[in-house]
Protein backbone atom coordinates (compact mmCIF):
# COMPACT_ATOMS: atom_id res chain seq x y z
CA UNK A 1 0.00 0.00 0.00
CA UNK A 2 1.44 3.67 -0.74
CA UNK A 3 1.64 5.64 2.11
CA UNK A 4 0.30 9.16 0.80
CA UNK A 5 2.99 12.49 1.73
CA UNK A 6 1.47 14.25 4.85
CA UNK A 7 0.46 17.93 4.47
CA UNK A 8 2.56 20.55 6.04
CA UNK A 9 1.70 21.35 9.79
CA UNK A 10 0.02 24.93 9.64
CA UNK A 11 2.94 27.65 11.51
CA UNK A 12 1.56 28.58 14.88
CA UNK A 13 0.90 31.83 15.11
CA UNK A 14 3.36 33.81 17.56
CA UNK A 15 2.10 33.95 21.60
CA UNK A 16 2.07 37.56 22.71
CA UNK A 17 3.74 38.67 25.61
CA UNK A 18 1.09 40.12 27.44
CA UNK A 19 1.47 42.59 29.88
CA UNK A 20 4.42 41.98 32.52
CA UNK A 21 3.76 41.38 36.27
CA UNK A 22 6.40 43.07 38.67
CA UNK A 23 5.03 41.77 41.57
CA UNK A 24 5.81 38.33 40.92
CA UNK A 25 9.27 39.89 40.26
CA UNK A 26 9.52 41.34 43.32
CA UNK A 27 8.12 37.92 45.52
CA UNK A 28 10.59 36.26 43.43
CA UNK A 29 13.23 38.73 44.68
CA UNK A 30 12.33 38.59 47.98
CA UNK A 31 11.99 35.10 48.29
CA UNK A 32 15.37 34.66 46.64
CA UNK A 33 16.52 37.25 49.42
CA UNK A 34 15.21 35.29 52.49
CA UNK A 35 16.81 32.40 51.13
CA UNK A 36 19.86 33.93 51.00
CA UNK A 37 20.00 35.74 54.32
CA UNK A 38 19.17 31.69 56.02
CA UNK A 39 22.05 29.82 54.25
CA UNK A 40 23.98 33.24 55.85
CA UNK A 41 22.77 32.47 59.62
CA UNK A 42 22.64 28.63 58.91
CA UNK A 43 26.79 29.30 57.98
CA UNK A 44 27.05 31.30 60.81
CA UNK A 45 25.14 29.34 62.99
CA UNK A 46 27.57 26.33 62.07
CA UNK A 47 30.75 28.38 62.42
CA UNK A 48 29.87 29.90 65.71
CA UNK A 49 28.87 26.25 66.72
CA UNK A 50 31.88 24.79 65.73
CA UNK A 51 34.08 27.28 67.31
CA UNK A 52 32.34 27.03 70.61
CA UNK A 53 32.82 23.40 70.62
CA UNK A 54 36.51 23.62 69.90
CA UNK A 55 38.37 23.54 73.32
CA UNK A 56 40.35 26.29 74.61
CA UNK A 57 44.47 25.96 73.95
CA UNK A 58 45.92 24.67 76.79
CA UNK A 59 48.12 26.74 78.57
CA UNK A 60 49.63 24.20 80.93
CA UNK A 61 53.10 24.66 79.25
CA UNK A 62 53.51 28.21 79.62
CA UNK A 63 53.54 27.40 83.42
CA UNK A 64 56.27 28.43 85.21
CA UNK A 65 55.63 28.33 89.19
CA UNK A 66 57.20 25.82 91.25
CA UNK A 67 56.56 25.15 94.73
CA UNK A 68 57.35 23.04 97.43
CA UNK A 69 53.59 22.49 99.52
CA UNK A 70 54.98 21.39 102.85
CA UNK A 71 57.73 24.16 102.92
CA UNK A 72 55.59 27.31 101.48
CA UNK A 73 52.91 25.93 104.48
CA UNK A 74 55.99 26.33 107.03
CA UNK A 75 56.53 29.58 106.20
CA UNK A 76 53.22 30.94 105.62
CA UNK A 77 51.75 29.31 109.41
CA UNK A 78 54.63 30.84 110.97
CA UNK A 79 54.80 34.14 109.52
CA UNK A 80 51.32 34.67 109.42
CA UNK A 81 51.64 33.82 113.55
CA UNK A 82 53.66 36.16 113.69
CA UNK A 83 51.52 38.64 112.38
CA UNK A 84 48.87 37.97 114.03
CA UNK A 85 50.66 37.82 117.31
CA UNK A 86 52.24 41.46 117.13
CA UNK A 87 48.77 42.69 116.13
CA UNK A 88 47.39 41.11 119.42
CA UNK A 89 50.36 42.22 121.52
CA UNK A 90 50.46 45.68 119.98
CA UNK A 91 49.96 47.23 123.49
CA UNK A 92 52.74 46.05 124.76
CA UNK A 93 55.50 46.04 121.36
CA UNK A 94 54.48 49.50 120.34
CA UNK A 95 56.53 52.32 121.59
CA UNK A 96 54.76 54.42 124.69
CA UNK A 97 56.48 57.74 123.08
CA UNK A 98 56.82 58.98 119.42
CA UNK A 99 60.07 58.31 118.27
CA UNK A 100 59.69 60.26 114.85
CA UNK A 101 57.40 63.01 115.98
CA UNK A 102 57.22 64.99 113.26
CA UNK A 103 58.05 68.23 115.58
CA UNK A 104 60.94 70.33 116.20
CA UNK A 105 62.44 70.20 119.48
CA UNK A 106 60.63 73.43 120.45
CA UNK A 107 57.52 71.61 120.31
CA UNK A 108 56.59 73.22 116.82
CA UNK A 109 54.61 71.33 113.66
CA UNK A 110 57.38 69.85 111.43
CA UNK A 111 55.47 67.80 109.54
CA UNK A 112 56.98 67.83 105.77
CA UNK A 113 54.40 69.90 103.06
CA UNK A 114 53.56 66.94 101.20
CA UNK A 115 52.16 64.98 104.07
CA UNK A 116 50.34 68.14 105.34
CA UNK A 117 48.92 69.22 102.06
CA UNK A 118 47.56 64.98 101.74
CA UNK A 119 46.04 65.52 104.91
CA UNK A 120 43.29 67.71 103.12
CA UNK A 121 41.60 63.99 101.95
CA UNK A 122 40.59 63.01 104.93
CA UNK A 123 37.04 62.67 106.04
CA UNK A 124 34.95 64.86 108.42
CA UNK A 125 33.75 61.64 109.60
CA UNK A 126 36.92 59.79 109.88
CA UNK A 127 35.39 56.45 111.61
CA UNK A 128 33.46 56.20 108.62
CA UNK A 129 36.69 55.58 106.59
CA UNK A 130 38.24 53.71 109.37
CA UNK A 131 35.33 51.62 109.43
CA UNK A 132 35.60 51.53 105.95
CA UNK A 133 39.48 50.81 105.27
CA UNK A 134 39.14 47.96 108.18
CA UNK A 135 36.08 46.30 105.94
CA UNK A 136 37.54 46.17 102.91
CA UNK A 137 41.23 45.75 103.93
CA UNK A 138 40.97 42.16 106.13
CA UNK A 139 37.39 41.05 104.32
CA UNK A 140 36.93 41.76 101.54
CA UNK A 141 40.07 42.29 99.91
CA UNK A 142 41.15 38.66 100.91
CA UNK A 143 37.73 37.30 99.90
CA UNK A 144 38.73 39.10 96.55
CA UNK A 145 42.05 37.69 96.25
CA UNK A 146 41.05 33.98 97.23
CA UNK A 147 38.23 34.13 94.88
CA UNK A 148 41.05 35.67 92.08
CA UNK A 149 43.58 32.60 93.07
CA UNK A 150 40.55 30.53 91.44
CA UNK A 151 38.53 31.78 88.70
CA UNK A 152 41.52 32.34 86.07
CA UNK A 153 42.79 28.57 86.67
CA UNK A 154 38.92 27.60 86.90
CA UNK A 155 38.44 29.39 82.88
CA UNK A 156 41.96 27.56 81.63
CA UNK A 157 40.37 23.88 82.76
CA UNK A 158 43.12 24.02 85.65
CA UNK A 159 41.29 24.72 88.65
CA UNK A 160 43.35 22.28 90.82
CA UNK A 161 46.03 24.73 90.67
CA UNK A 162 44.02 27.34 92.67
CA UNK A 163 45.15 26.13 96.15
CA UNK A 164 48.49 26.23 95.51
CA UNK A 165 47.83 29.81 94.29
CA UNK A 166 46.20 30.80 97.24
CA UNK A 167 49.18 29.69 99.41
CA UNK A 168 51.87 30.99 97.59
CA UNK A 169 49.63 34.38 97.82
CA UNK A 170 49.05 34.01 101.29
CA UNK A 171 52.78 33.04 101.80
CA UNK A 172 53.83 36.36 99.65
CA UNK A 173 51.52 38.54 102.04
CA UNK A 174 52.33 37.38 105.41
CA UNK A 175 56.08 37.79 105.10
CA UNK A 176 55.11 41.26 103.65
CA UNK A 177 53.19 41.92 107.00
CA UNK A 178 55.51 40.59 109.14
CA UNK A 179 58.02 43.13 107.88
CA UNK A 180 55.54 45.37 108.25
CA UNK A 181 54.78 44.90 112.11
CA UNK A 182 58.72 44.82 112.38
CA UNK A 183 59.68 48.77 110.86
CA UNK A 184 56.34 49.84 112.28
CA UNK A 185 57.22 49.52 115.86
CA UNK A 186 60.77 50.13 115.63
CA UNK A 187 60.05 53.53 114.07
CA UNK A 188 57.26 54.29 116.41
CA UNK A 189 56.06 57.52 114.08
CA UNK A 190 53.44 59.40 115.63
CA UNK A 191 49.87 59.14 113.12
CA UNK A 192 48.22 62.19 112.25
CA UNK A 193 45.46 62.43 114.22
CA UNK A 194 47.55 62.03 117.33
CA UNK A 195 50.01 64.49 115.81
CA UNK A 196 47.18 66.92 115.73
CA UNK A 197 45.32 66.96 118.62
CA UNK A 198 45.51 68.03 122.14
CA UNK A 199 43.56 65.86 123.94
CA UNK A 200 44.69 62.54 125.00
CA UNK A 201 43.31 59.39 122.88
CA UNK A 202 41.85 56.56 124.23
CA UNK A 203 44.04 54.14 122.85
CA UNK A 204 47.95 55.40 123.35
CA UNK A 205 49.14 52.02 122.21
CA UNK A 206 48.52 52.73 119.06
CA UNK A 207 49.60 56.21 118.93
CA UNK A 208 52.85 55.57 117.45
CA UNK A 209 52.45 53.28 114.49
CA UNK A 210 52.08 55.29 111.49
CA UNK A 211 54.96 54.04 109.75
CA UNK A 212 54.37 52.52 107.34
CA UNK A 213 50.71 51.88 106.43
CA UNK A 214 49.90 47.78 107.30
CA UNK A 215 46.59 47.66 105.36
CA UNK A 216 48.19 49.35 102.37
CA UNK A 217 50.92 46.67 102.45
CA UNK A 218 48.40 44.50 103.37
CA UNK A 219 46.49 45.24 100.04
CA UNK A 220 49.20 45.56 97.44
CA UNK A 221 51.14 42.60 98.71
CA UNK A 222 47.81 39.87 98.04
CA UNK A 223 46.57 41.82 94.92
CA UNK A 224 50.35 41.74 93.48
CA UNK A 225 51.26 38.57 94.30
CA UNK A 226 47.71 37.24 92.81
CA UNK A 227 49.00 38.97 89.59
CA UNK A 228 52.15 37.61 89.63
CA UNK A 229 51.48 34.05 90.47
CA UNK A 230 48.77 33.94 87.57
CA UNK A 231 51.41 35.94 85.50
CA UNK A 232 53.82 32.74 85.81
CA UNK A 233 51.19 30.39 85.57
CA UNK A 234 50.54 31.52 82.07
CA UNK A 235 46.81 32.19 82.25
CA UNK A 236 44.34 33.87 79.38
CA UNK A 237 42.78 35.85 82.11
CA UNK A 238 45.88 37.52 84.08
CA UNK A 239 44.75 40.09 83.19
CA UNK A 240 41.30 40.37 85.00
CA UNK A 241 43.58 39.55 88.35
CA UNK A 242 45.59 42.65 87.96
CA UNK A 243 43.00 44.77 86.91
CA UNK A 244 40.88 43.94 90.08
CA UNK A 245 43.52 43.37 92.53
CA UNK A 246 45.29 46.66 92.05
CA UNK A 247 42.43 49.20 92.07
CA UNK A 248 41.09 47.94 95.43
CA UNK A 249 44.20 48.32 97.17
CA UNK A 250 44.60 51.60 95.69
CA UNK A 251 41.42 52.38 97.57
CA UNK A 252 42.16 50.65 100.69
CA UNK A 253 45.83 53.28 101.12
CA UNK A 254 43.03 56.06 99.76
CA UNK A 255 41.03 55.63 103.15
CA UNK A 256 43.52 55.26 105.49
CA UNK A 257 44.24 58.73 104.44
CA UNK A 258 40.85 59.29 104.48
CA UNK A 259 40.18 58.15 108.32
CA UNK A 260 43.31 60.25 109.33
CA UNK A 261 45.37 57.25 110.45
CA UNK A 262 48.16 57.59 108.20
CA UNK A 263 50.25 60.32 106.60
CA UNK A 264 50.60 60.24 102.48
CA UNK A 265 54.09 58.69 103.05
CA UNK A 266 53.03 55.78 105.10
CA UNK A 267 50.74 54.62 102.74
CA UNK A 268 52.85 55.18 99.60
CA UNK A 269 55.89 53.01 101.21
CA UNK A 270 53.34 50.79 102.28
CA UNK A 271 52.16 50.49 98.37
CA UNK A 272 55.74 50.43 97.72
CA UNK A 273 57.03 47.16 99.81
CA UNK A 274 54.11 45.51 99.36
CA UNK A 275 54.38 45.70 95.33
CA UNK A 276 58.15 44.89 96.10
CA UNK A 277 57.15 41.45 98.23
CA UNK A 278 54.26 40.60 95.27
CA UNK A 279 56.77 40.72 92.75
CA UNK A 280 59.69 39.38 94.30
CA UNK A 281 58.96 36.43 96.51
CA UNK A 282 57.24 34.35 93.34
CA UNK A 283 60.36 35.58 90.96
CA UNK A 284 62.76 34.61 93.19
CA UNK A 285 61.32 31.62 95.19
CA UNK A 286 58.90 30.35 92.60
CA UNK A 287 59.63 30.68 89.49
CA UNK A 288 60.75 27.64 87.71
CA UNK A 289 64.48 27.94 86.19
CA UNK A 290 63.55 26.57 82.65
CA UNK A 291 60.66 26.28 80.35
CA UNK A 292 58.39 22.96 81.73
CA UNK A 293 59.21 21.29 78.64
CA UNK A 294 62.90 20.94 79.77
CA UNK A 295 63.67 21.97 76.18
CA UNK A 296 65.74 25.65 75.52
CA UNK A 297 63.46 28.10 73.98
CA UNK A 298 66.10 28.16 70.59
CA UNK A 299 65.98 25.04 70.11
CA UNK A 300 63.97 23.22 67.44
CA UNK A 301 61.39 20.82 67.98
CA UNK A 302 61.94 18.73 65.29
CA UNK A 303 64.64 18.08 63.12
CA UNK A 304 64.47 15.25 59.96
CA UNK A 305 67.25 14.82 57.04
CA UNK A 306 66.65 13.82 53.68
CA UNK A 307 68.88 13.47 50.43
CA UNK A 308 68.20 17.00 49.50
CA UNK A 309 69.10 18.50 53.00
CA UNK A 310 68.29 19.08 56.56
CA UNK A 311 64.98 20.06 57.58
CA UNK A 312 64.31 21.86 61.82
CA UNK A 313 60.96 22.65 62.54
CA UNK A 314 60.65 25.44 65.51
CA UNK A 315 57.36 25.18 68.00
CA UNK A 316 56.44 28.91 69.79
Amino acid sequence: MTELPRAPAAPRAPRSPGPRRPGLARSARRRGARAAATLALAITLAAGTGAAAEPAPSTRERDRITYDVPLDLAITVATGTVWLGTQLRQDVLTAKQCRWCDRDEDGTDALNGLDRAMRSLRWSNTGYADDASNALGYVIAPLVSLHLAAIPAGLDGRIEEAPVNALLMLETTFVASSLTQIVKFAVGRERPFVHYRSEPVKRPSDNNVSFFSAHTNFAFAMAVSNGTIATLRGYRHTSWVWAAGLPLAAGIGYLRIAADRHYFTDVLTGAVVGTLSGVAIPLLFHRRAAPPTGRAGFLPSSVSASGTGVAATWRW
